[in-house]
């Protein structure tokens, strides 16, 4: 089973891979799309603090995740005194 779950990875990985060579470096294949634009002054404002929010998140996830610390530790002190489990 381990044999056929790691053979599926592969294969959606390269199917992953061809894909986005197709749809990024690809030939524009409808007339419709050539005339498509980059992004406008208006996209790119709505769209950086966007991207700031997520690379902060990803850096310094603490400054999130330590709002709900208080609720989780509560949690997992109902849990474990629920199941008997202890840290």
């Amino acid at each position: 089973m381990a044999a056929i779950a790691a053979l599926g990875v592969i294969l959606a990985a390269v199917y992953l891979l061809w894909m986005y060579q197709r749809v990024i470096f690809g030939d524009v294949t409808h007339e419709a799309n050539r005339g498509l634009r980059d992004l406008t002054t208006r996209e790119w404002v709505v769209l950086a603090p966007v991207l700031v929010l997520i690379v902060w998140i990803g850096v310094y996830p603490a400054a999130f995740t330590g709002k709900t610390e208080t609720t989780i530790e509560a949690l997992l002190a109902q849990v474990q005194a629920k199941t008997g489990a202890h840290r």
